[in-house]
């Protein structure tokens, strides 16, 4: 004969607030924006305040955000400006590559001017002279044009091959003469590249034809090989077109006698819809609902209350970090 028993389990359940509020502490502030901007979409209850008035709803536990928090806590200092991403860029490359060759202290102040001094796209357009007086005016040293132009063919040396060119022209000249073992095509190339330029770039070919001896053929192959150089000296090592940011969720900033921690995404602020408030309030004081009314009652009590939830969730997300960050200054202290 079976027997009946009677056990007591405990179990513990997450409520709605509490896993939102755990989805929205795992998001960082780059993305919290878009699941802000999301939440203002699906639920119409939610609205963004477009000015800096508080409202005051008690009854609806109304929320507010703010940017900033003050703690006399000792701490270190952290800059936005420092929080660059780890990718390297071209200019940390060339700059690496210098302690591979042979440079004196001088001459490496002048490459880490020129290699500075560089455009995005590995072109060197800034005159030699201005290079000069920005070494004069930083390092208040004073170097000769000859100097300048000895440390400029080193740099150029160095990978991508062209790096540091100062027009079009040479860049392609100087992948030419990196080639090791260069072919007839190849010394044709660079003898186009050195005396017929201007006659490539318009496409008289038939004046170039006219002008070299060499068989029609490899002249049309040093063309060609020509046409495979690059014409960007940074090309394949940095997309220069965008740079990378890591934006930490907090900076803390060293005031007279405290720590600021700020918080570093400007959230939007979000109230709960004014207008639904009222309508809700209106089919509250309805005694006797329709089914229609009903249906609008419980349709806009669930949208509040989830506007309510989205709402201490966010509240919450930021006293967390916001104590999260505390601790760690204390622990640092």
């Amino acid at each position: 004969m079976s027997r009946l028993e009677l056990r007591q389990n405990l179990k513990q359940k997450l409520s709605p607030q509490q896993i939102q509020f755990m989805k929205l502490l795992q998001v960082s502030n780059s993305n919290i924006e878009s699941e802000i901007k999301k939440e203002l979409e699906e639920n119409p209850a939610l609205e963004e305040v477009e000015n800096n008035d508080k409202e005051n709803l008690d009854d609806l536990n109304q929320l507010d955000y703010k940017s900033s928090y003050k703690t006399n806590k000792d701490s270190y200092d952290y800059s936005k400006e420092s929080n660059i991403s780890s990718k390297e860029s071209f200019r940390e490359n060339l700059l690496n590559q210098l302690n591979y060759i042979e440079l004196n202290s001088n001459e490496k102040i002048i490459a880490n001017q020129i290699i500075g001094s560089l455009e995005n796209d590995g072109y060197l357009r800034r005159d030699l002279e201005s290079v000069i007086d920005d070494i004069a005016f930083t390092e208040n040293i004073e170097f000769k044009l000859e100097e300048v132009k000895k440390v400029l063919l080193k740099v150029q040396k160095l990978e991508p091959s062209g790096i540091a060119s100062r027009n079009l022209e040479e860049c392609l000249t100087i992948q030419v003469n990196s080639v090791e073992d260069p072919s007839e095509v190849h010394l044709i190339a660079k003898e186009i590249l050195i005396n017929s330029f201007d006659d490539f770039k318009q496409k008289q070919f038939n004046k170039i034809y006219e002008k070299f001896q060499s068989p029609k053929e490899k002249i049309n192959e040093a063309f060609d090989y020509i046409k495979t150089l690059n014409p960007i000296p940074s090309g394949g090592m940095e997309d220069y077109t965008t740079t990378e940011f890591l934006m930490p969720d907090f900076i803390i900033k060293k005031g007279d006698n405290e720590f600021v921690v700020e918080f570093t995404s400007d959230t939007k602020q979000i109230n709960v819809n004014k207008s639904y408030i009222s309508m809700f309030d209106q089919l509250s004081k309805m005694k006797d609902k329709d089914s229609e009314s009903k249906e609008s009652y419980d349709f806009i009590k669930n949208k509040i209350q989830s506007a309510k939830w989205f709402i201490e969730a966010l509240n919450q997300r930021y006293n967390t970090l916001n104590k999260t960050m505390n601790a760690i200054i204390e622990y640092q202290r």
